[in-house]
């Protein structure tokens, strides 16, 4: 199924670029339309997951429109 929100918080930080980037993709077609990702205040969603997701606050991001 599919979640209304994901936390994964100070997790992703121990994982290089190219896995963070991997795992935030995989998040995306768990969301809800209208969900919200939750991270760490040390992580970013950075790289090519920035065309899925878009910053709603200081750690949270919600699938961009159209996903």
């Amino acid at each position: 199924g599919k979640f209304d929100a994901i936390f994964c918080r100070n997790v992703v930080i121990y994982f290089d670029e190219p896995t963070q980037e991997r795992i935030w993709s995989r998040f995306a077609p768990m969301l809800n339309p209208g969900g919200t990702l939750y991270i760490g205040h040390s992580e970013r969603v950075t790289g090519a997951a920035t065309n899925i997701f878009e910053t709603t606050g200081l750690t949270t991001y919600s699938l961009r429109s159209g996903r």
